[in-house]
């Protein structure tokens, strides 16, 4: 989190779950074999200041979508945790909208 108060009021992390690694490790070498399967609609939000996940890494796994309708945004400001970060209302409004816009039902 790049916001220093809202980094010392950040809930997530109080330990290291190591076991939710491993599950994390094994997901990730499996995921770009299935994202070419993926149809629906899809929204990628990259945050600008992530310090744990490369951005190559969240604009390849965009790419292998094979979703014809693919949005992919950047938060700059934002850290790893980019919900609890400087953008986090914009991020939620933009969820909210491209949501709503790609669902017959909240329309």
């Amino acid at each position: 989190i790049q916001d220093p108060e809202l980094k010392r009021q950040n809930p997530n992390y109080p330990y290291f779950p190591t076991r939710a690694l491993l599950q994390l490790l094994a997901l990730m070498r499996r995921t770009p074999g299935i994202l070419p399967r993926v149809k629906a609609n899809a929204l990628v939000i990259e945050a600008g200041r992530d310090k744990v996940v490369a951005p190559e890494g969240v604009r390849s796994y965009h790419a292998l979508l094979g979703s014809q309708k693919k949005d992919y945004l950047v938060f700059p400001e934002s850290g790893h945790d980019l919900l609890l970060d400087r953008d986090r209302e914009a991020v939620a409004q933009v969820v909210r909208d491209w949501l709503i816009a790609n669902s017959n039902r909240l329309q």
